[in-house]
This record gives C-alpha cells, structure tokens and sequence, in this order.
C-alpha cells in the first residue's frame, strides 16, 4: 500500500480525465472484447479519426475510453450502452472513486528533520524517510523555536504514529560529472555509464505537534 498526496497536479490530471473519458463496461459473457476492437467500433460508429480515441483495460472487461475533445465524449455517453457485434458496452462518466475503497488517515503531524542539507529540502528527497502509507503534506517555513531553524519542518499526514522512525539515513544522488558540472553549470549525465554515487546524510526526526482526529475534537490537537 503507498498513499498518494492530492497535489495540484494530480487534481489538474483528474479533472482532465473526467472530461475526456468515460469508462464502458462489458455486460454479456460473450467473447471478451479486446482494447483494438473497442477503438474500432467507436470511431467507426461516431465516424470521428482514430486519432481522437485512445481506449486502455482498467481490469477484465472494463474499457476507459478518452476522447481528444469533450464533446466526443459527451455523444458517446449519452447513448448510455454501445453496441458491438453481439456484445453490449455500458458506458458511464469516469470519476476518481471508481474502483476504489474510502479509508482515512486520522493523524496530522508536523515532523522536524535535523540534518537535511539545504539542496535536499524538498518534500521528493525527504519522502524517502517516510513509510509508504505516509505522505508529506506541505513544507513548513515558520519555525517558531530557535532549535527548529537547524531544522526541515514538514507537515505529514498517517494512519500510524509508530511508523515515523526516529532517525535515518538520507540518499541523495552525486552527478557522475561533478567536476565539468561545477565549471560549466550543466553535465551530460544521460551519455555516462556506470554505478550511481550517492552522498548519504544522517537525520533525527522529531515528532514537534499531532492532531488525532480519534478524539474528540477539543482535544484533538498537542504539541509533544
């Protein structure tokens, strides 16, 4: 299981998916349809290029289509079932809660990291301390106590406190060609052959606040 953060980007990726796509499942247990015979049936019967149809396997039996232009999509919905040789396609819109389960991650917390170099403060570098049910939320910039400007501030969000370790080793990769990258700004690095070389830094974690949201809300929120 890995938890994935709502970033912009992904909000920007679902809304351009339900726009553009909708998903067909088939009904009959006919011969089980295939991803090609699909396309061809909707650009045949919509006489639109094959261009503006790509069509993928969610699972067994169950198409999303994705049209080039809205409108595409929207005269294939509203035919509602879509008819292929003996089979039958109900088609319905596309939304991110198809297929998935809901659950919730209850604590909020805000995690100093000490011994982070400056190059490395990103959440991609600093996510690799992290269990893969944890996701960094944000970047944390305020630093309220003077022993947290030695620090990297990030707010977490987690199903389970026990899995924030209290220290680690943090990776970062050296490029191959440091020297002609340090003189001329840039190196080649896609043209070098060899093992990766990486810098390792060693980081305490501290757990600074928690929200708990199993409790009530009145006392939801402390500082440890």
């Amino acid at each position: 299981m890995a938890y994935v953060w709502r970033s912009a980007a992904v909000r920007e990726a679902e809304r351009d998916v339900s726009i553009h796509a909708l998903v067909a499942v088939q009904m009959d247990a006919a011969a089980r349809l295939t991803c090609d015979v699909v396309r061809r049936e909707v650009f045949g019967q919509l006489r639109i290029s094959e261009l503006q149809i790509q069509v993928s396997l969610l699972r067994p039996a169950t198409f999303l289509l994705r049209f080039d232009v809205p409108v595409q999509r929207n005269a294939v919905l509203s035919r509602d079932v879509l008819a292929i040789g003996h089979s039958r396609l109900h088609l319905m819109p596309w939304t991110r809660h198809f297929g998935a389960s809901a659950s919730k991650l209850f604590y909020h917390v805000r995690v100093c990291i000490e011994g982070v170099p400056p190059h490395a403060e990103q959440i991609e570098a600093v996510s690799q301390l992290f269990d893969r049910r944890t996701f960094i939320e944000c970047i944390d910039f305020e630093k309220e106590m003077e022993d947290e400007r030695a620090c990297f501030c990030v707010w977490v969000r987690m199903g389970d406190l026990d899995t924030i370790p209290r220290d680690g080793m943090l990776q970062v990769e050296e490029p191959l060609g440091y020297a002609h990258e340090a003189v001329d700004g840039f190196a080649d690095l896609g043209g070098q052959h060899g093992p990766a070389l990486l810098l390792s830094y060693r980081v305490i974690l501290h757990i600074d606040r928690v929200a708990d949201y199993n409790s009530p809300p009145s006392s939801s929120h402390r500082k440890l």
